[in-house]
């Protein structure tokens, strides 16, 4: 039951999702956790240990550059290749979009599922390549990884509380329904891009997913 509210949950951020636009970023569900992981690492890579601003200092691609997930180090734009071998693609309960030639498939971290990514450029799996770009990333907390953070972002990891979020980048630009979400957007003309934190899993307060769109 939960994979297949998962699968459904991947197909409808597929047909929401149409490129950097603001249609895309416009609101994803608040509420949609698509993949639970059960991760493990063994990645070198450790999380910057940037001080913590007292002030609103968000930007996009720095934050993204400053992202880990399951010890790998992201880099703008995201790129399949930015992951290890030990993450695979997984092809059953993939959706595609052949007219945006795009693809939702879960991610697995050594056999493990860790979220739900959105390829550009190609509509098959087959076509997934290191060069792939990711326009989505959609991780979830896994309280069986215990080696290394599923995601961490400057000292910030899942299990974290609201105060940790809004203490290292002040006030987010949405709060989504019944405070489960922190959003911090970042606007180029029409294109929106979205870092969102969501809660709820762990408890009211408690940091559990991460949501990256651009």
């Amino acid at each position: 039951m939960k994979r297949t509210t998962a699968i459904l949950a991947a197909a409808l951020m597929l047909t929401a999702f149409t490129g950097c636009g603001k249609d895309a970023a416009s609101d994803s569900s608040d509420t949609t956790k698509p993949a639970t992981t059960e991760t493990v690492t063994e990645t070198d890579a450790e999380p910057s240990s940037e001080p913590v601003s007292e002030t609103n200092d968000f930007d996009f691609e720095r934050a993204v550059n400053d992202t880990y997930i399951c010890g790998q180090k992201l880099t703008y734009p995201i790129k399949w290749s930015e992951f290890s071998g030990d993450f695979t693609v997984v092809s059953e309960g993939s959706f595609s979009d052949a007219e945006r030639n795009k693809i939702s498939c879960f991610v697995n971290y050594k056999g493990q599922e860790i979220g739900t990514f959105i390829f550009t450029g190609t509509a098959t799996v087959e076509g997934i390549t290191p060069d792939t770009e990711i326009r989505l990333i959609d991780v979830r907390v896994n309280p069986e990884i215990t080696d290394v953070p599923v995601y961490s972002f400057r000292g910030l990891e899942f299990h974290g509380k609201k105060d940790d979020v809004t203490k290292l980048l002040g006030e987010p630009d949405s709060i989504g329904p019944n405070d489960s979400a922190y959003t911090y957007n970042k606007v180029n003309g029409d294109t929106k891009q979205i870092y969102r934190f969501s809660f709820g899993t762990l408890g009211e307060d408690d940091f559990d997913g991460i949501y990256i769109i651009y």
